[in-house]
């Protein structure tokens, strides 16, 4: 459980930077202190200006903190002096965000014949908040059971927003319930396919990256190490391309001796079983689990696809507004 700390129109803000070079800071407004990264919108103005004039900026925003039970507060979200539009009221802020079950509000497991005793999976559908938001936003995970991998799905084809209204927590389930339906549908197709497509070179290449910044900051983690090994062997085009072609990056945009289902296995086993990083974000390892499962080009296809109806029609557009 997270207590929320909002700060409005804030009259104290300091940044200092850890240790002598530029890079992770620590970010005080009024009584709040957090650390924030080096990727951290924040710090990246801090390092092109300065501290001073990137705190300077921020005085009078508005910024929405976290702690944990542990005592560990983060920064969840916030607004500089210009901004001018919608703040959530602090009975909402009580309400949900301390709200446990708000992330996992509708449940149901699916299985797919074609992977045997590895497809097992379960899809997970609940919401998440904004103080700079009247509506919650939904969100979509899914897990493979045999192997406890799991992402949270980031791309539009799953972003809808609801609104807050009387007997919400029973609209809620609802909406939930709605979400795993739309949900489904589109996940069982495409992981059925994924193992017949073949990744891009340019997705191993990402994957191998990001595995590569893990095992450099620990080396000795044999998850990390057999994933790297896995991806070494099962991503190798050198049997396949030329090392002309290779070295001239023109095989970052043809497809790869793995197939898209093994790469999405080995991003998501990553992510939900080893260290994030700075520069290697459990966030930006759903965008690039989100992306092997759902193709740009597959996501455009099925919202143009969508065909408006009325709202007493259609369930979904009845509570997403779709």
């Amino acid at each position: 459980m997270s207590t929320v700390n909002f700060v409005k129109n804030a009259e104290h803000v300091e940044i200092r930077q850890v240790g002598k070079t530029k890079g992770d800071i620590i970010l005080t407004v009024n009584d709040q202190e957090v650390q924030l990264g080096r990727r951290h919108q924040i710090a990246i103005a801090s390092s092109l200006t300065t501290p001073e004039d990137a705190a300077a900026s921020l005085m009078g925003g508005h910024f929405t903190f976290l702690t944990n039970d542990d005592g560990k507060t983060s920064l969840k979200e916030y607004r500089d002096s210009s901004y001018k539009g919608f703040i959530q009221s602090q009975d909402f802020l009580d309400r949900f965000g301390s709200d446990d079950t708000l992330h996992a509000r509708g449940l149901e497991n699916f299985e797919l014949a074609e992977f045997g005793l590895g497809g097992a999976f379960n899809l997970t559908t609940g919401f998440t908040w904004s103080a700079f938001n009247q509506n919650l936003q939904t969100q979509v995970s899914v897990m493979r059971q045999i192997c406890s991998n799991g992402m949270v799905a980031r791309n539009r084809l799953f972003e809808r927003e609801v609104p807050v209204i009387n007997l919400f927590d029973h609209h809620l389930d609802i909406a939930a319930r709605q979400l795993i339906d739309v949900s489904r549908r589109h996940i069982t197709d495409r992981l059925e396919k994924m193992g017949r497509e073949h990744a891009m070179v340019k997705e191993v290449e990402l994957v191998k990256t990001h595995i590569d910044k893990r095992l450099k900051q620990a080396p000795t983690d044999e998850r990390l190490r057999k994933l790297s090994g896995a991806i070494e062997i099962y991503g190798d085009v050198s049997e396949f391309y030329t090392q002309r072609a290779i070295n001239e990056g023109v095989t970052s945009a043809l497809p790869s001796p793995i197939s898209r289902f093994d790469l999405w296995n080995i991003t998501t086993e990553m992510n939900s079983h080893t260290s994030e990083l700075i520069d290697s974000t459990g966030s930006s390892l759903d965008r690039i689990a989100s992306g092997l499962l759902f193709p740009k080009k597959d996501i455009e296809g099925v919202i143009a696809a969508k065909t408006q109806t009325s709202t007493f029609g259609s369930p979904e557009r009845a509570f997403f507004g779709a």
